[in-house]
């Protein structure tokens, strides 16, 4: 919708559990992201590919090296996730 498409003008975003290597994801991404400032956004991402490496470059995505575990545990919820995969 347009008032979408205006509102995303200028955002920044953070990709958490979000893999990048199939383009199907990186092509949505894409265009959540589209008319995004710069830099784009964050990706978490652990052990990214190289595939994955030269997307968020050419994006402007910059990968964090952490996981989403990382995250809980610096917002302090580590103790009540358990993995379930």
């Amino acid at each position: 919708p347009d008032f979408l498409k205006a509102y995303r003008k200028g955002k920044q975003y953070l990709f958490i559990g979000m893999p990048l290597n199939r383009d199907s994801e990186r092509m949505v991404m894409s265009d959540i992201s589209y008319d995004a400032a710069e830099p784009r956004g964050w990706v978490l991402n652990k052990n990214p590919t190289d595939k994955e490496r030269r997307f968020c470059s050419k994006m402007g995505l910059v990968i964090l090296d952490a996981g989403v575990e990382d995250l809980l545990n610096a917002a302090g919820f580590v103790e009540g996730y358990r993995k379930s995969a």
